[in-house]
């Protein structure tokens, strides 16, 4: 193998990691600047504790979303809960429910249940999700 072919192979190899590596970066990775309040990305924003409540019929729901891209669901008046992990995307999250478990028992789910949702940030403590205002928990 000439120099120049060992050297083109070698830049092929750093220039295929180099793909890759972009290729595995979050979708929605743009920092958001929210009444002065900075996040390095949609999910760094995400990260905590989050409820809705809903007056009529009442209702509340709380999640939590882990640096780790994982999360909890929790609607506390029903009694179900959702565990899985999450995503951004540019319009919002995709949600994988890998667990459930209600009143009845727990279920792990042998094909994961995926949902997308829009979300949008209005302010560091509030996103909307379609309708639904969620606000983070103090």
């Amino acid at each position: 193998m000439t120099r120049q072919s060992l050297v083109a192979s070698f830049l092929s190899v750093i220039l295929c990691a180099t793909v890759l590596d972009a290729a595995s970066l979050p979708v929605h990775a743009e920092a958001i600047t929210l009444e002065g309040k900075n996040f390095a990305s949609l999910q760094a924003f995400l990260v905590g504790s989050w409820t809705w409540i809903r007056r009529e019929p009442a209702q509340v729901v709380h999640m939590r979303f882990g640096n780790d891209g994982s999360f909890f669901f929790n609607n506390a008046t029903i009694k179900l809960m959702h565990y899985g992990n999450y995503k951004t995307t540019e319009k919002g999250i995709e949600l994988t429910i890998l667990r459930s478990c209600d009143p009845n028992g727990c279920e792990n789910r042998t094909t994961p249940v995926v949902h997308n949702y829009s979300l949008r940030p209005e302010t560091p403590n509030r996103f909307m999700a379609g309708s639904e205002e969620w606000n983070r928990d103090p």
